[in-house]
């Protein structure tokens, strides 16, 4: 495009200086055939004015001067002295109407053209001459007075100059346009270098990123441009998708792991079942633990299904007001069986108002079940669980208290992770909690853009206190 656009520059410069000149010269050559007709008046003016020369007849104007030709010719004789006198070095022709040459400068080039090839035109005119002296342009300018033509000037000038101004101007383009298009292009080769220096480092690091290797980023160049832009979104990206690999191994890990347990639990009394005859007691028995294993699987499944939903980010909630009073009562009446087979009591300290909040009835009852799952599995028997309710400030806040062993501070920052799980000691009796359900609280509270937090001491029990926005 450089070249092609300095090519286009050069041959438009070289015409337009080609026609500056031509036009330059011509003017030249107009002034001087003027200069000329004026001069050879203002010299009959004088010599009449003096008196210096009697002319024979009745010549009293310069136009009967022009008709006689003896008069004429010799008044042509006396300027022409008088003009080597003056050293006018113009190179003048001029020629009758019966086109014979009156007078020649001695510096006029074109001796050897007949005069008569010059008197066909009634106008003025410019013509090249190409000599074995050079080359000349020569204007041939007719001189008329009262409709009638007098005579003719013919001025030469040498094109010399002219072509070598041309010449010159056009070796340097050829010269400087090539040089040109050669420095351009390398200094343009070095800013176009310098500038996907970093995209070519940003290449080798994204070769060497994988699966395995997704914590790595690419080095961000400090320019404050769209390379800088480019490095930080793709550093976004795969921060997103190291993000999406965790969860999925996460995921995936934990699936294996809680779906290991109860299918453990059906395998193995099922085996114990089948090896020899059983009473129907025993086969009852069996039966039971098996259920309640399949029990364990599905609030598992179910759990495991919520948290891939809340691992889309395009899924939104379909909320809408919901008494979350009445979502205590139906989750409190589901969950008294397992207490009682637990020897736990549960109590529920109805409030006497109605607290609404806006999101999905369902997930609010898989929150509240899931701490009370929690809550009822680590109470020993004779414990006590509690729900409570009341609003603080413009906030619902649900609390479900209570008497088990507690958590341990140094797993209580982390056991809303999802997926995080602490193994209590059995010397202390502290909880068995799984990150799964807890997990899957935390994101149903933020869901709703509500908080979720455990107040906890060692051996002291545990308060899980959620906070929902009130719908106004």
């Amino acid at each position: 495009m450089l070249t092609v656009v300095l090519l286009v520059f050069s041959t438009v410069l070289y015409f337009v200086v080609s026609i500056n000149l031509d036009r330059n010269l011509n003017q030249v050559l107009s002034l001087r055939a003027r200069d000329t007709a004026v001069s050879l008046v203002a010299h009959w003016l004088l010599e009449r004015n003096r008196r210096s020369y009697s002319y024979s007849g009745d010549i009293q104007s310069f136009d009967e001067l022009i008709q006689d030709k003896g008069e004429f010719g010799a008044f042509i004789q006396r300027w022409a002295f008088v003009r080597k006198g003056i050293n006018e070095k113009a190179a003048v022709r001029l020629i009758d109407l019966n086109g014979r040459v009156v007078y020649v400068a001695d510096n006029f080039p074109a001796q050897d053209i007949a005069a008569t090839r010059f008197m066909a035109s009634r106008r003025k005119f410019f013509k090249r001459v190409d000599l074995e002296s050079g080359k000349y342009r020569i204007l041939h300018y007719p001189v008329w007075s009262k409709d009638r033509k007098q005579y003719s000037i013919q001025v030469a000038a040498s094109l010399s100059e002219h072509d070598a101004s041309l010449g010159n101007l056009r070796t340097a383009l050829l010269i400087l346009v090539p040089l040109a298009v050669l420095l351009t292009s390398g200094v343009g080769w070095f800013l176009a270098w310098r500038a996907m220096r970093p995209i070519d480092v940003m290449v080798e690091q994204a070769k060497h990123i994988s699966a395995f290797r997704l914590n790595e980023r690419l080095n961000v160049p400090g320019t404050g441009d769209e390379l800088e832009k480019m490095a930080l979104t793709f550093n976004d990206l795969l921060e997103r998708i190291e993000r999406s690999f965790l969860r999925l191994r996460q995921f995936s890990g934990a699936a294996s792991h809680e779906l290991r347990t109860p299918l453990t639990v059906m395998r193995g009394e099922l085996e114990v079942a089948l090896r020899r005859d059983r009473s129907p007691e025993e086969y009852k028995e069996a039966l039971q633990t098996t259920l309640k294993a399949i029990e364990d699987l599905t609030q598992i499944v179910e759990d495991l299904l919520t948290f891939a939903r809340s691992h889309t980010e395009e899924d939104t909630l379909k909320t809408e007001p919901i008494n979350l009073v009445a979502v205590a009562k139906t989750v409190h009446a589901s969950w008294q069986i397992f207490a009682r087979q637990k020897g736990v009591q549960l109590i529920f300290n109805e409030p006497h108002i109605a607290l609404n909040v806006l999101g999905e009835s369902r997930l609010l009852e898989r929150l509240l079940a899931n701490l009370l799952d929690n809550a009822i599995r680590h109470t020993p028997e004779g414990g006590q669980v509690t729900i409570e309710l009341e609003v603080k400030s413009e906030n619902a806040e649900l609390r479900v208290k209570d008497t088990g062993p507690g958590i341990d501070p140094q797993d209580k920052p982390r056991i809303f992770d999802r997926f995080f799980s602490q193994r209590g000691k059995p010397e202390d009796g502290s909880k068995i909690t799984t990150g799964l359900g807890l997990g899957l609280c935390r994101w149903i509270a933020e869901a709703h853009n509500g908080s979720i937090d455990v107040v906890s001491e060692q051996f002291q029990g545990a308060t899980f206190i959620v906070g929902l926005p009130l719908a106004r």
